[in-house]
């Protein structure tokens, strides 16, 4: 009896080392997927801050990483609660650019009001302003991201899969929240590159026009010239003066 007892003692022993062992080994390819994926979004960052190619080469990184079927990367004015640049992707297919996309939807309004965690859900259909047909199948698991930077929204990741694949589980919305904050700062940076560009390009036209206003005493040509540059200014299609 003391020798069974024994051994009962030594196998509860060798089977907390043994779970332990397994927790620990979970636990290191769970911190071996955040480098990883944490030094692809590094590199991605540093190569442009153009919205379109940079959220193209986010997505791709972020669908390898998460295993997931299709994703969309909104930049959100936090302010005006508007989406400034969208983009969609698939594991297999080509990027679609979502402008404007729509902030409507339980799921994206929450996240104004709600916190930084990620949130899982199962939906019926592809969330509102997605390019994807209806599927078939069954219900789809969603995973949407809230990105914040300095605790501002700078943006929303959102990944889907498919009714025929396995669903987001609570391991994938950990690993995603944290490298939350990394993707927020790269989705900002492309934002404020953009409105340093948009600046730029509004100071290089007000020039232009002021040479324009000194350069001819003609009436004709100085309205003609003025009002291309001040469509050009404002973004507008026509103009008159």
């Amino acid at each position: 009896m003391a020798v069974r007892r024994l051994l009962t003692m030594y196998q509860r022993q060798l089977d907390r080392q043994q779970a332990r062992i397994a927790g620990l080994e979970k636990e290191v390819k769970t911190q071996d997927r955040r480098v990883r994926l944490l030094q692809a979004i590094r590199r991605a960052s540093t190569t442009t801050l153009e919205p379109e190619p940079l959220f193209q080469a986010l997505l791709k990184i972020i669908l390898q990483g998460l295993a997931a079927d299709h994703g969309v990367l909104l930049q959100v004015d936090p302010h005006r609660k508007r989406v400034l640049f969208g983009m969609q992707r698939g594991k297999n297919g080509s990027p679609v650019s979502l402008r404007p996309a729509s902030l409507k939807g339980a799921h994206r309004r929450e996240i104004f009001t709600g916190g930084d965690g990620a949130r899982l859900r199962t939906v019926g259909a592809a969330p509102p302003g997605w390019a994807l047909p209806r599927f078939k199948g069954g219900r789809a698991s969603l995973l949407t991201v809230p990105l914040r930077v300095s605790g501002h929204l700078a943006g929303v990741l959102e990944l889907l899969r498919l009714p025929t694949s396995p669903s987001f589980h609570r391991d994938d919305a950990e690993l995603i929240a944290t490298i939350g904050h990394q993707l927020g700062m790269a989705v900002e940076n492309a934002r404020l590159y953009s409105e340093a560009a948009k600046r730029l390009g509004q100071c290089s036209t007000l020039m232009e026009l002021s040479a324009i206003l000194n350069s001819t005493l003609q009436i004709s040509e100085v309205l003609r010239r003025a009002v291309e540059a001040a469509t050009r200014l404002m973004e507008c299609e026509v103009g008159s003066l």
